[in-house]
């Protein structure tokens, strides 16, 4: 379905999370669905009646119908409403197998860090566990009230493995509306013989070497992604992917930094952690993830 799914809780990011998702439904041709789970658990020490139970779910999910429809008031997009009981992230999850929308507009408002610890975000989970891009209005300042959140200048992260995940579903979803678009390759190993023409000569020398390699790789990646006309820098730095990604989009006052996310298994996730878990927990902007094909290697730096 080609559709842009909006997945509101009724906190106060679900105006700018309507306004960006109407922004790209209008772009794109897309159709809106606006989604909310209506989620509660229940007390182990004072079950409620079965009966009473359905009847409190009933009022919540009509509750939460009506209150949709007046965040959607003012939208002029064609647009479905999706009330469901149930975790918001298995929820999520599965209508979005059904439903196969292009993408998933939703807001990151953060916890603390030991319930982080255990527990992880909402918005943790969705990126782990929903198998379509998701858009994580992030931005440095209050998220705006009544409008879409901008999303002009776009750090994307490559790791040059065809096919260039990240960049060409970034430019599909919102190259129309970006002014310029940063392509970043972050190298763990600057020195890496595998990736340079030579394993001779001083270091400084192999490390241009590489660095003259990767952008050949980055710029031809952009041209056969990409239409014409967008403004591209590519650059190559050394370090942690989540860190140097941090940083760039801070001195380049980034709007939108988008990474693909590569499936690993939930022991190896909860040790080691993963490039897109950690921008989440510090991003200075808004954040797009893009799930890897199974298959391909790394993380989309």
């Amino acid at each position: 379905m080609d559709a842009i799914l909006c997945a509101i809780d009724f906190s106060p990011a679900t105006a700018p999370v309507i306004g960006s998702g109407a922004g790209l439904a209008e772009a794109l041709g897309a159709r809106l669905i606006a989604f909310h789970a209506v989620h509660f658990a229940s007390d182990p020490l004072y079950a409620t009646d079965f009966a009473d139970r359905r009847a409190r779910t009933r009022r919540l999910c009509a509750a939460a119908g009506d209150r949709l429809a007046e965040c959607m008031a003012g939208v002029d997009q064609p647009w479905e409403p999706v009330v469901v009981r149930g975790d918001p992230v298995e929820q999520l999850a599965h209508l979005v197998a059904q439903r196969r929308p292009r993408l998933v507009v939703t807001a990151s408002r953060g916890i603390g860090m030991i319930q982080r610890l255990f527990t992880g975000t909402v918005v943790e989970r969705m990126v782990q566990q929903v198998r379509c891009p998701i858009l994580i209005l992030h931005p440095p300042g209050p998220l705006p009230e009544d409008c879409a959140v901008p999303l002009r200048r776009l750090l994307v992260g490559c790791d040059l493995q065809p096919p260039a995940v990240p960049l060409e579903a970034a430019c599909r979803l919102l190259g129309h509306g970006a002014a310029e678009i940063h392509l970043l390759h972050v190298s763990e190993s600057p020195l890496d013989p595998a990736l340079v023409e030579t394993e001779h000569g001083p270091a400084g020398q192999r490390f241009e070497i590489l660095d003259r390699s990767l952008r050949r790789r980055l710029e031809a990646a952009s041209s056969n992604a990409c239409a014409a006309g967008l403004h591209f820098e590519a650059k190559i730095r050394p370090g942690v992917p989540a860190e140097v990604l941090r940083e760039y989009a801070r001195e380049h006052r980034i709007d939108l930094a988008v990474v693909g996310v590569h499936r690993t298994g939930a022991f190896k996730r909860a040790l080691i952690g993963s490039t897109a878990r950690d921008l989440l927990r510090d991003v200075p902007c808004s954040l797009l993830t893009i799930p890897q094909p199974d298959g391909t290697a790394g993380e989309g730096t």
